[in-house]
């Protein structure tokens, strides 16, 4: 029987993954939890219901470390920041996952005009989404390996769509400018980005019923136009976003985007533009995961 999207909950988490989640460090939660479950809520209700079938299957079947398992794959979107997190902490079952600790984000001169790969180099957020697509796509993978790439995979792909990781490593994204001001005070600029604008997008609003407003109100013309593109054009389009004025991260001078000194004063009209920015961005990584994993169970 295929899946009944409707049924999933508001907190899918089991207690051992919520447990795991409050030993990760917070600048480690790209898009925050909610961000990436939203993320993938969106792809899950773009697809067709056998496909949801086999992705609840596949979830299912997932085996992490000390017998971490999830029950929805809405919440295992989230497996990769907690990997990062014990893997940082130097326990031993989670020293596999260290190489990924850079597949976060990726780092561009400040002086880029477009994103390119020669800024990847082999070792970002666009080489985890190559990588793990192809460990979900390869039918000779055993079920709990396809399943653990396809959480890797989804949280990669919702990573890129968060601005403020495809930007500058000298403030590591955001990471050490801090935010005064109306909203948002005594966060950092990328603090923001991953959680703050999210749980304001949100609001008091269930989740799930959220993610089925922002999965129905994709049109079938943005589908094709999203799912033309290819991932480096994604963080492109992150890029432009974290160098443009309203988002208050740098000041382009000269066709470099030079850091601002000081922390960044944010208001109501900057929360606007930036929870309307979330909501499009979640938008397109859902649409967008959506067709790689319709790709990769194929």
């Amino acid at each position: 029987m295929a899946q009944d999207v409707r049924r999933q909950p508001v907190y899918a988490a089991s207690v051992v993954v919520a447990c795991l989640l409050c030993a990760v460090p917070a600048d480690t939660l790209a898009w925050g939890a909610l961000g990436h479950r939203l993320v993938c809520a969106v792809a899950l209700l773009q697809l067709d219901d056998d496909e949801r079938a086999e992705i609840d299957r596949l979830a299912s079947s997932f085996r992490g470390p000390n017998g971490l398992r999830y029950r929805y794959f809405t919440s295992g979107c989230t497996f990769a920041d907690t990997a990062r997190g014990r893997s940082r902490s130097g326990a031993a079952a989670w020293r596999r996952y260290a190489p990924f600790d850079r597949w976060h984000y990726l780092n561009v001169p400040r002086d880029a005009r477009a994103v390119t790969l020669r800024h990847c180099d082999g070792n970002c957020v666009l080489t985890g989404i190559e990588h793990h697509f192809r460990q979900f796509a390869n039918r000779d993978r055993r079920d709990d390996e396809r399943a653990e790439a396809m959480l890797l995979m989804s949280h990669w792909i919702a990573d890129v769509h968060q601005p403020l990781h495809v930007a500058f490593a000298d403030d590591f994204g955001g990471n050490s400018v801090d935010v005064v001001g109306d909203v948002y005070d005594g966060d950092t600029l990328h603090e923001v980005w991953d959680r703050d604008v999210v749980d304001d997008l949100v609001g008091d609003r269930d989740w799930w019923s959220f993610a089925q407003s922002l999965s129905a109100s994709i049109t079938a013309g943005e589908r094709r136009r999203w799912t033309a593109t290819t991932p480096v054009a994604w963080a492109e389009e992150s890029r432009r976003v974290a160098v443009d004025p309203r988002t208050g991260y740098c000041r382009t001078h000269r066709g470099r985007c030079r850091a601002i000194a000081g922390a960044r004063r944010l208001d109501a009209a900057d929360l606007r533009y930036a929870t309307d920015v979330a909501r499009e961005r979640i938008r397109r990584a859902g649409a967008r995961l959506a067709a790689f994993l319709s790709r990769g169970l194929r």
